[in-house]
């Protein structure tokens, strides 16, 4: 093999071990971590690797965890019930090894199943594929890394211990069973696997505010340290039901990842109401990762109170049913217009927003009030109308009445009026001297 080609495979087994320092979210709801996790949730997050020791190299992207459903799995003859997240990640390689600049781009996908009861893990397949692009005296060389890993965690790995409190510590050991397969380029797969005791002492050390690209949270810090003194830094929020944020470290102290949350779809918080109208019943969901109460729904809108930490941010999403919708849908926080994201599929309107938290009065607006006003207002105007109309008709009626009951002026004859029999002729007036005192 040619000596320049033999080093480019050096650096692209310096990248194999990448995969299994990428971290994995770890979900989790207290008190009860499987109470509200739905099917179809999702978490993304930006992802940072800082150049390795030894290989300095850098990866960054995105990683994309879905709750898939729940799965009945089997390992080493014990059956679990487990929910299965599905992950899927893609980004960029950049850096410069044994003199050689070195670009390229990264895949993952897979999927990670956890204990339903209180999502410990519990088993795991992903596949990490790399390509890399670089140029040599000889020209311009590329390949590709694949690398399909199996885990799995006996008894499973207790990453979270709920309720979690500040002070709270424990010890997590269990037996992990790794099958990876490696494939370089054209080269025949290597397949390798490895079996032994991990122990890990997890500390719940404070409670604090977390800002990552998508808002601010109130997050739990909880210390995962290792037996070889590497340690990951995870700062959990119960109202996004996983992790914002997470720092690894090596044993040396030297930070190699850092994961950000930037978008997520979960809701810890969901009642469905109904309204209602027109001798129809329609549905609406509100669905919100603070705490709400109060929700009442009329055929006009829907109010709700939603609460939570000063300072932090807050989402909701509002599924309205398409036939209780009759004008541009409007949400208000406290009397204010806000921003909203809305979508539409064949039954319902999907109406997304966020908002700061404390403690705040939501109304979505999705009948149109103007409409009614101007009905009213119509009603009002069509019953002067109307009411006028209804005057000048009884008085017309009550002069044709008069005027069939009045007598003939002189000189009119009426034609109905049948002729009279003539009377005496008039007598004269008598003449005669003027009446004495």
């Amino acid at each position: 093999m040619n000596r320049d080609y033999r080093a480019f495979f050096v650096v692209c087994l310096s990248l194999l071990a990448l995969p299994f320092v990428i971290p994995r979210p770890v979900h989790a709801d207290a008190p009860s971590p499987a109470a509200t996790l739905t099917t179809g949730e999702w978490w993304k997050y930006d992802l940072q690797f800082a150049n390795l020791p030894g290989a300095p190299v850098t990866l960054a992207g995105t990683l994309t965890e879905t709750l898939g459903g729940e799965q009945s799995i089997n390992v080493k003859g014990i059956v679990y019930d487990t929910l299965r997240f599905d992950e899927s990640g893609s980004g960029t390689v950049s850096g410069v090894i044994a003199g050689y600049s070195v670009s390229g781009t990264w895949t993952l996908y897979g999927s990670d199943y956890k204990q339903k009861s209180d999502l410990s893990e519990l088993q795991s397949a992903v596949t990490f594929q790399i390509n890399l692009q670089t140029v040599i005296p000889s020209g311009s060389v590329s390949v590709t890394v694949t690398l399909t890993q199996s885990t799995s965690h006996t008894p499973p790995d207790e990453t979270y211990r709920f309720p979690l409190a500040v002070g709270e510590s424990w010890v997590s050991s269990s037996l992990v069973s790794t099958n990876t397969t490696t494939t370089i380029g054209n080269q025949p797969p290597v397949t390798n696997s490895t079996s032994a005791t991990s122990s890990e002492t997890l500390n719940v050390l404070s409670v604090g505010i977390t800002t990552v690209p998508v808002g601010s949270y109130q997050t739990y810090l909880v210390e995962d340290q290792s037996q070889d003194d590497s340690r990951s830094d995870h700062y959990y929020s119960p109202q996004v039901e996983n992790d914002v944020k997470m720092v690894s470290y090596n044993s040396t102290g030297y930070q190699i990842v850092t994961q950000t949350l930037s978008d997520y779809s979960a809701w810890s918080y969901r009642t469905n109401e109904s309204v209602q109208t027109n001798g129809k019943t329609y549905n609406i969901l509100v669905a919100s990762d603070a705490a709400t109460s109060n929700i009442h729904a009329t055929a006009l809108s829907l109010t709700f109170q939603v609460s939570g930490p000063d300072g932090t941010t807050g989402k909701a999403l509002l599924v309205v049913d398409r036939g209780l919708n009759g004008t541009d849908l409007q949400v208000l926080v406290d009397s204010r217009l806000v921003t909203t994201t809305i979508t539409e599929n064949s039954t319902s309107y999907q109406v997304a927003f966020t908002l700061s938290l404390s403690t705040h009065i939501v109304t979505l607006i999705y009948a149109n009030q103007t409409f009614f006003a101007s009905l009213l207002s119509n009603f009002f105007w069509y019953g002067i109308i109307i009411g006028t109309a209804i005057i000048v008709a009884v008085v017309l009626i009550a002069v044709l009445v008069v005027r069939r009951r009045r007598p003939a002026q002189p000189g009119q004859t009426p034609a109905q009026t049948p002729a009279q029999p003539l009377g005496p002729p008039p007598v004269p007036p008598t003449t005669g001297p003027p009446a004495g005192p």
